[in-house]
């Protein structure tokens, strides 16, 4: 029987062991990355943890979360996102990954994470791990020229044109004010998000009216009459939507078609006659409960309801048992209970508190078995929402 550990790395170790692991996995190789740019990936201030499994002293798997903080009903929480996750070739399929990912959470919890977020190599293995999906964000085409009617127009406000470099920390600071807007919003701590800032190669643009901000997107231009890519875009009013797509508007004579990433839950198809918008999707997140604890503690804003489950979650024990959900003023209790109402997996439970999952579709999944009651006190207490990670990590 081969000889298994899973330890924390540091330093040169983890350095070494990202360069053949993750770089195996996520770069083009062969060659594998230079030493230098593995630096750069793993360096600034994150707070990352970085544990790796070895079998017989070789390291076979490498798994690792970052602190991060994520809007959920009405809270900003600190939750952990998980990345990194590389397993070597000869390792795999040996269920190596989980048991690095079973350890790490097990880190999390000693740090006080109510919730985990990721990016799946695979959804369904990570389903199985009690995440469920978000819904997709939207990949949003369509020719530049539509907007122009927009021109014509005069929306008030103005739009200020910035650097990256010139417009972080503006754009930093509406990012966390968008946040406190968008369910399920995630941002990294302001180490990380500082990281490289002279390296980011993007425009910033600012919809201000009487000075304030109400709309901002990051873009770049990929030459003449190539396309024009907005990577981030977002706004809290009407006035910041048409300010922000008459400036795209501004760039038909220079770019042929501009693309968008979008939150799951934008209809661009609404925004003027004729845009003629093709639609396409990014890789969706996931997200768990990590502990069923702390979620009592969050102060989450609920609906009025109230129900009891037994709660599976074979993958993190602590959470497993008899609870009572119900609105307390306004927030979510957590207290145990006797007598369930019905059984769940942390998958029915997580999908319920992001809102992604209707407990109509629990059976079919098997993720339990609420009374046709009980959904209706579940929905009533957590209404759906469409949640948006916009962090990519």
């Amino acid at each position: 029987m081969p000889q298994v550990e899973i330890r924390s790395i540091t330093g040169p170790e983890l350095l070494d062991i990202s360069i053949m692991l993750r770089g195996y996995a996520f770069w083009g190789t062969p060659p594998l990355p230079p030493t230098s740019e593995m630096e750069d990936e793993l360096s600034g201030d994150t707070g990352s943890t970085n544990l790796a499994l070895f079998e017989d002293g070789q390291p076979q798997a490498v798994v690792a979360y970052m602190p991060m903080t994520q809007h959920l009903r009405g809270q900003v929480l600190n939750v952990a996102g998980v990345w990194g996750v590389a397993t070597h070739p000869a390792g795999r399929r040996q269920g190596y990954a989980r048991q690095a990912l079973h350890e790490l959470f097990q880190a999390m919890r000693r740090e006080e994470m109510p919730f985990t977020i990721l990016y799946p190599f695979r959804e369904s293995f990570y389903e199985r791990l009690g995440y469920v999906t978000f819904p997709r964000a939207k990949k949003v085409r369509f020719p530049v020229n539509g907007l122009t009617p927009l021109l014509k127009r005069s929306y008030g406000g103005k739009v200020e044109f910035l650097s990256y470099q010139a417009g972080f920390e503006q754009w930093r600071s509406y990012l966390k004010e968008t946040q406190t807007r968008i369910p399920g919003m995630s941002l990294v701590n302001d180490a990380l998000a500082g990281k490289n800032v002279s390296k980011q190669n993007y425009w910033l643009a600012f919809a201000k009216v009487n000075g304030q901000v109400e709309g901002a997107m990051a873009y770049k231009l990929k030459g003449d009459h190539g396309d024009m890519v907005v990577s981030r875009f977002y706004y809290h009013t009407a006035q910041g939507l048409y300010l922000l797509l008459e400036w795209i508007a501004r760039h038909a004579d220079q770019a042929s078609h501009v693309e968008l990433k979008l939150p799951p839950n934008e209809l661009p198809e609404t925004w003027l006659a004729d845009l003629d918008v093709e639609l396409g999707s990014y890789w969706p997140g996931m997200a768990r409960v990590l502990d069923l604890t702390r979620v009592n503690e969050a102060g989450l804003q609920v609906g009025p309801g109230r129900f009891t489950a037994h709660i599976h979650d074979s993958q993190c024990p602590w959470n497993e048992g008899i609870f009572t959900f119900e609105e307390k003023e306004g927030r979510l209790s957590v207290t145990p209970g006797e007598k369930p109402d019905c059984e769940l997996s942390i998958q029915a439970l997580s999908g319920l508190l992001y809102g992604t999952h209707r407990p109509n579709v629990f059976a079919m999944r098997g993720w339990g078995n609420p009374s046709p009651e009980t959904q209706a006190a579940m929905k009533s207490l957590f209404p759906p929402q469409i949640p948006y990670l916009h962090e990519v990590f």
